[in-house]
């Protein structure tokens, strides 16, 4: 527990309910998900959230093989989050 020291009396700065309490933050609710999911479905998962966040026009409608801006668009956000640089370097984006 975090302390502040003031002469010679300790006070805790946040009581340990207070610490304990959970993160209600709305961008966290993608996080938490995400974090029980394995590594690479937690990466797809984001990257559809955020992708489709970006561009609300297409109401999260798969996008077709000739609308290549969604596609790098797409692309880039998940070699954001990944891991594998040498996949994203193979995609030359």
């Amino acid at each position: 527990m975090n302390y502040l020291i003031l002469g010679l009396i300790a006070a805790p700065l946040f009581s340990s309910s207070a610490i304990a309490q959970p993160i209600t933050h709305p961008a966290a609710v993608p996080v938490q998900v995400a974090a029980s999911q394995t590594p690479e479905k937690a990466i797809d998962n984001l990257t559809d959230s955020i992708f489709y966040r970006l561009y609300p026009e297409l109401n999260r409608r798969k996008i077709r093989s000739d609308e290549t801006q969604y596609i790098n668009g797409g692309l880039s956000v998940r070699c954001t989050l990944a891991t594998d640089a040498e996949y994203c370097v193979s995609l030359q984006l």
